[in-house]
């Protein structure tokens, strides 16, 4: 896709903040290289993650003239910056599309899939994006809306039965059967394969790490 102005490149390291929530913005951002996680804190320190974006991802998309979510480096990082005045409007439509696809997806997960569907839906989420980067346990609670321990439960459970290599975010590789996992995700029964257990939880009150 090409643009009618040149970007601004910056190079960001590591846990590294891009900017805040409600800082005043006229620009659009996109992920050349690393992962940027977006995320926003909530009442008592509590952190919500809202994606975790890979190369080719539009964000930082403004609302009213502000952020409307912080934005921070999940692995060192290369992003282009353009004016939203030097984007043409298929562009500014496609981010706009997909900060509402990501939007709706995440109300859908938290308000109306199960524990072990939310772990199943963020494992097939990762393969789709191609994430195969290690997470820890405690950022999936922050994505989830659940305590590290109801995933580690649905981690193991998810190991027990065949479908996932450790219990553990390892990247892609660690899934057995794809197929198995998608079901669970979409909220399927696989044919008493896996045994009701109840995961779940309140919704996590963690307050952010040091590390993302």
């Amino acid at each position: 896709m090409t643009h009618p102005a040149s970007p601004t490149f910056r190079t960001l390291d590591l846990g590294e903040t891009l900017f805040s929530a409600q800082a005043e913005a006229d620009t659009v951002f996109r992920v050349e290289s690393g992962h940027i996680l977006l995320f926003k804190t909530l009442p008592g320190q509590r952190r919500q993650i809202l994606a975790v974006l890979t190369a080719g991802d539009y964000f930082g998309l403004p609302v009213c003239g502000r952020r409307d979510c912080a934005a921070a480096c999940l692995s060192p990082a290369l992003v282009a910056e353009w004016p939203l005045a030097a984007l043409p409007p298929r562009t500014l439509r496609l981010a706009a599309e997909a900060h509402l696809a990501a939007a709706m997806a995440a109300m859908l997960d938290l308000g109306r899939k199960t524990a072990l569907e939310r772990v199943a839906s963020f494992l097939m989420h990762l393969q789709r994006r191609r994430l195969d980067l290690p997470l820890r346990i405690s950022l999936a609670a922050d994505c989830l809306g659940l305590r590290v321990e109801t995933i580690s439960r649905a981690l193991h459970q998810l190991q027990r039965d065949g479908i996932i290599l450790n219990p553990a975010f390892d990247g892609t590789s660690m899934i057995l059967n794809p197929a198995a996992l998608e079901q669970i995700a979409q909220g399927r029964t696989l044919g008493g394969a896996l045994p009701a257990r109840p995961l779940s939880s309140p919704p996590a009150s963690l307050a952010p790490g040091s590390a993302i």
